[in-house]
């Protein structure tokens, strides 16, 4: 079976897992029932479109002052209108925050380029959901902007790189490059299992999660099976 080689090394699995079965799961079951709620979305695009507007006009008499928040609520109207598939007001709106950011980072402004690495990441899902080579392109270009502050902070951005990662596995998997996408996602579980040894809690679902898209991606016909024996083997 391919996945043993990938996923069920004993050392990896113990590892990643070996507290799993300890942890008070009050938090997951609480987080869950939070997730589960109806959000009123037309509430949240009006709260979009207003902070958008209030800001925009605040810009336009104190720029320098701003502008950065102008750039952070038009990245969150692009992801809530990639969330809504009203996907051309997304794309505007990444597109408008993009130029923002591109103009802060010629300004020298270190807090822009990890914003604009956070533009592209959404703007490839954004390519991705609408069947759009260039997803491969931007999270590339998000990876290589936290790599490079990543050795400059000492793994400050080991998860952004693990998160991007595992997107661009998922773009190669769509794409039935299974090479690429079992490389994206080995790098992302090494990054996520550095990760866990410092909080177990915080990056359990994260690794599991990684696991899931390598069992998919080499078992699709019975994942779920799968899954549950590497589960219960731990």
């Amino acid at each position: 079976n391919p996945t043993e080689k990938f996923v069920c090394e004993k050392s990896f699995l113990q590892n990643a897992l070996k507290d799993y079965s300890d942890y008070d799961k009050t938090d997951f079951i609480s987080d869950m029932y939070f997730y589960s709620k109806p959000f009123d979305m037309s509430y949240i695009g009006r709260l979009c479109e207003k902070s958008l507007s209030v800001y925009e006009d605040l810009a336009k008499l104190n720029p320098e002052a701003y502008e950065g928040n102008v750039a952070e609520v038009l990245n969150l109207t692009g992801e809530f209108c990639t969330l809504t598939e009203k996907y051309d007001q997304a794309f505007k709106a990444f597109e408008s925050a993009e130029k923002l950011l591109t103009k802060f980072i010629d300004q020298k402004n270190g807090y822009a380029d990890i914003a604009l690495a956070s533009t592209m990441c959404n703007k490839a899902y954004l390519f991705l959901q609408t069947g759009k080579s260039e997803a491969i392109e931007y999270y590339s270009k998000a990876i290589r902007t936290y790599e490079d502050f990543n050795n400059k902070n000492r793994g400050a951005f080991d998860n952004e790189i693990a998160r991007t990662l595992c997107s661009l596995g998922n773009v190669y998997a769509k794409m039935s490059d299974r090479n690429n996408a079992l490389n994206c996602y080995s790098e992302s579980i090494r990054l996520y299992l550095k990760l866990y040894a410092k909080s177990p809690k915080a990056f359990i679902d994260r690794v599991i999660n990684t696991v899931g898209n390598i069992v998919h991606l080499l078992c699709p016909e019975n994942e779920h099976q799968e899954m549950s024996r590497i589960l219960k083997s731990v």
